[in-house]
């Protein structure tokens, strides 16, 4: 059968068969008039309809702009169902790379739905004709199908390489604004790859931080930073790209300050780039210069801290002369020279002194004198203390020279000072004048409550050094002094006193936990640690020191004590738990697994037992773990007025 016999010398009279998938009022207009004009035998679905084998005609699809994606896949299923059926996609949207893409699904035109009418009329005529060929005539049917399927992917074709060269112009101006703006940046911005190689486009400013051209290299040695900085750095991205721990804890423990070969301090910031499956791909590293800033913070820092400790020394002299005093004493006993314990001891009671004092750079050589220490032979320990006091000596009289003028205080100084008020000063005069032995009484006591200091101004100090090891242990501490007006008699107590410092620190240190370790124990976020003095009937003076924190573990203790040889096995498994506490009090057993310079050289406590003996005095201590500690000390006290 010849198409022309089927369709006529004139096909004007055809009415096309038409499924109609569409719900935009505008078109459904334009079919109902080409309808109504016998152009058209339309049948609307809604765009839910299920492929039918049994519609023939063609199909003319509406692509919703708001539902695309989910009517190209609609239109999918038809094409699937009906291989053969013309399908023509209708749509407002004019971008060549949607064209494409409704293409892909299976259209077999794509029209505009701004198309007028009469054009659309026309075409439909036009794929009408084609598509009804095959029908009557299955050669022909086969060539014009390959012929269309040819024409669509030569449309495809020529519109997806149109599309690439697009795509390739585009991403090449944006690499070039990209590269303009990481030109003048100031941060240093590289990207990790996976393989921890750097890739190839970095800022401009990479090359003055890192000092050195850093794109293509890989992480080990091309950063230029000190040694074990960068393999640190090195260890933490493999761990991020193993991908094992949440990307929040891994993205925590990359290194966000580093320190470089020529003593620079380097600050670097991290943003990951994700893979489809969300494990990290990439990562975008921000590196600063932070030199200048932080060592200014430190010089302000250490500026605020020294005006603190000048303020505090000027508030109230006492207090720091009778420390002056002590030290000059205690080194005096380590320069004759003194034997190893007790050097020991005078090194870590000043050490502790030094920094309630705010004296940090005392404190900070004489721990380094204690490190030292304990890696000499024994027969050259005396000589060695011997030298280290001078160096103490020097670093207290470098201290006051310098600050001379607002303090004046002079090392060499032997003498007490001590205040009266006028009223005192009328009555001494009075009973100086007066040879009467009551008056003498009454100016002998004048004169011995001369002598006597209070309890605060002989730990004045404590609270400051609780403030700084709590910032920098990371904890949060209060510290509160109860019965501190008691006044007691320097020359007889300040050696306690002084020790008493250790037992601040160790409890800083190893009793108050950080606040998320208290809070997950049911505590508060804040520990505190409490000094309560009392007289007691008797002439007695009883001290308690006690906290808040994690307690003592005995078996620990014990432990310790096995490793150290104080204790045989059998003898710590048989030890009651009240004799196993006082080992704390022992020489050289601490339960620190690392030293620092707050503790773990089990110097501290023995100190503390040892002045407490000296005064011929008692302590205990009780502890229970999870709930804390409290030490008690009962010395007597003669000077009870």
């Amino acid at each position: 059968m010849d198409l022309q016999d089927e369709f006529g010398e004139d096909s004007s009279e055809i009415r096309i068969p038409l499924l109609v998938i569409a719900s935009d009022a505008e078109l459904l207009h334009k079919i109902q008039s080409l309808s109504d004009s016998g152009t058209l035998e339309a049948r609307i679905l809604a765009h839910d309809a299920t492929p039918d084998k049994a519609m023939s005609g063609l199909l003319l699809f509406e692509v919703r702009l708001m539902e695309a994606f989910e009517d190209l896949n609609l239109m999918r299923s038809w094409r699937q169902s009906r291989p053969l059926q013309p399908i023509i996609a209708i749509c407002s949207n004019d971008d060549e790379d949607f064209i494409v893409e409704a293409f892909k699904a299976g259209a077999t035109n794509y029209l505009l739905a701004s198309t007028p009418p009469p054009v659309l009329a026309e075409h439909l005529k036009s794929l009408y004709k084609l598509s009804e060929a095959p029908r009557l005539v299955e050669i022909q049917n086969h060539e014009m199908l390959r012929s269309m399927d040819a024409e669509r992917l030569a449309t495809e074709a020529k519109m997806r390489a149109e599309g690439e060269k697009k795509l390739a112009q585009a991403q090449a101006e944006a690499n070039q604004r990209t590269r303009d703006i990481l030109d003048n940046l100031h941060s240093g911005f590289f990207i990790v790859e996976k393989d921890l190689r750097i890739g190839d486009t970095t800022s401009r400013s990479c090359e003055d931080i890192f000092q050195r051209s850093i794109a293509g290299s890989s992480i080990g040695d091309c950063l230029g930073l000190g040694p074990g900085q960068e393999e640190f750095l090195k260890g933490a991205l493999e761990q991020l790209f193993e991908d094992f721990m949440p990307l929040e804890v891994n993205l925590s423990l990359l290194p966000k300050k580093l320190l470089t070969e020529d003593d620079r301090i380097l600050g670097f910031t991290y943003t990951s780039i994700l893979a489809q499956d969300k494990s990290p791909e990439k990562l975008i590293v921000e590196a600063v210069d932070l030199t200048q800033s932080v060592r200014s913070q430190e010089a302000l820092l250490q500026t605020q801290r020294l005006n603190e400790t000048l303020l505090r020394i000027l508030s109230d002299k006492d207090p720091f002369r009778d420390f002056l005093s002590d030290s000059k004493q205690e080194l005096a006993i380590l320069a004759a020279p003194a034997p190893l314990i007790l050097g020991q001891r005078l090194l870590h009671t000043l050490k502790g002194n030094s920094a309630v004092m705010g004296l940090n750079g005392i404190a900070e050589l004489i721990h380094g004198i204690e490190s030292e220490a304990e890696t000499l032979p024994p027969a050259q320990i005396p000589a060695f203390f011997q030298a280290s006091a001078a160096r103490i000596e020097a670093q207290f009289q470098s201290f006051l020279q310098t600050h001379a003028l607002i303090l004046h205080i002079n090392w060499g100084e032997h003498k007490a000072v001590y205040a009266l008020t006028e009223a005192e000063l009328n009555l001494l005069s009075f009973y100086i004048k007066h040879d009467y032995q009551p008056h003498r009484e009454r100016a002998e006591g004048i004169l011995n409550r001369l002598r006597l200091r209070s309890v605060k101004s002989m730990l004045v100090g404590f609270d400051v050094i609780v403030l700084r090891l709590a910032e920098q242990l990371g904890k949060s501490i209060r510290f509160k002094l109860i019965g501190g007006g008691i006044k007691l008699d320097p020359i007889r107590y300040a050696p306690l006193m002084k020790s008493l410092v250790h037992a601040v620190r160790n409890a800083c240190d190893h009793g108050i936990e950080t606040a998320d370790d208290r809070e997950s124990s049911g505590k508060g976020p804040e520990g505190y640690i409490q000094f309560r003095f009392d007289r007691v009937a008797g002439q007695s003076l009883c001290i308690s020191i006690q906290d808040d924190g994690a307690g003592i573990k005995v078996g620990k203790i014990l432990r310790k004590a096995v490793e150290r040889a104080l204790l045989t096995e059998e003898e710590a498994e048989n030890m009651p738990r009240e004799q196993a506490l006082q080992l704390i009090f022992e020489d050289g057993l601490s339960t620190a697994e690392q030293l620092s310079e707050t503790s773990g050289r089990g110097v501290g406590m023995a100190c503390i037992r040892f002045e407490v003996e000296q005064l011929q005095g008692a302590l205990t201590l009780k502890s229970r773990e999870g709930v804390g500690t409290l030490c008690e000390i009962v010395v007597p006290d003669p000077s009870i007025l």
